[in-house]
C-alpha cells in the first residue's frame, strides 16, 4: 500500500471515530439522562403511592372507628337513657382530639350490666384514646372544663411502641356523664355520704 492509501485509511478511521463520539454525545448521553430522570420520577411516584396507601389505610381505620363509635353511641342511647350526655361528651372529645392530635378509637358503656352501674341521670362510659402521653393527659384534664358534665373516674394507659422517643399510648378513660347539674350534685352528695 502506498502512503496515500494509508493516509486515506487513517482519515476514514478518524471520521468513523468522530461519528461514533458525536453520535454517542448526541444520542446516547441525552437518552441516558432521560432514563435517569424517568427512573428518579418513577421512584418519586412509588414513594407517593406508598404514602397514599398509608393515608388510605389510616382513613379506612378512622372510618371503621367512626362506625364503631356511632354504633356504641346508639347502644348507649338505648341502654342508658337519652345518650345526650354521651353525645355532648363526644363533641368535647372530638374537639380535644383535634387540638391534641389524638385518635378516639372507641366509646362504649363502662359496664355491660348498665342497671348495676347506672344511677338515675348518669351514664358510665369507657372512652379509648391513642396519642402521645402528654396529649392524652391534657385531653383527660380538659374533659371537665366544658359544658358536658363529666367526672373522670379512672384512666389506664398502655404504651403502643416503645422504640420511639415519644411513644404513643393507648388510654382507656372511665367517665361518668351526667345529664344535669342536679344529677352531678346528687352523685357528689352520695359519694360524700358514703365516705363518712
Amino acid at each position: 500500500m502506498n502512503e496515500n492509501a494509508v493516509a486515506q485509511l487513517r482519515v476514514a478511521w478518524l471520521a468513523v471515530a468522530l461519528v461514533v463520539v458525536l453520535g454517542f454525545a448526541a444520542v446516547v448521553l441525552p437518552a441516558q439522562r432521560r432514563i435517569a430522570a424517568i427512573e428518579a420520577h418513577a421512584g418519586d411516584l412509588a414513594d407517593l403511592a406508598d404514602r397514599n396507601e398509608a393515608v388510605l389505610a389510616r382513613l379506612e381505620s378512622l372510618e371503621r372507628t367512626r362506625t364503631r363509635v356511632r354504633r356504641d353511641l346508639a347502644r348507649l342511647a338505648g341502654k342508658a337513657g337519652s345518650g345526650k350526655a354521651t353525645v355532648a361528651a363526644l363533641h368535647v372529645l372530638e374537639g380535644e382530639a383535634g387540638r391534641n392530635h389524638l385518635i378516639i378509637s372507641g366509646i362504649a358503656p363502662a359496664n355491660d350490666d348498665v342497671a348495676a352501674a347506672h344511677r338515675e341521670g348518669e351514664e358510665d362510659v369507657a372512652v379509648s384514646l391513642r396519642g402521645r402521653y402528654r396529649d392524652v393527659m391534657n385531653a383527660v384534664a380538659d374533659l371537665s372544663r366544658h359544658d358536658a358534665l363529666v367526672e373522670v373516674r379512672a384512666v389506664s394507659l398502655a404504651r403502643v411502641d416503645i422504640r420511639t422517643l415519644f411513644p404513643n399510648v393507648d388510654a382507656t378513660v372511665s367517665v361518668a356523664l351526667f345529664h344535669t347539674v342536679k344529677d352531678l350534685v346528687k352523685e357528689e352528695a352520695h359519694a360524700q355520704a358514703a365516705t363518712h
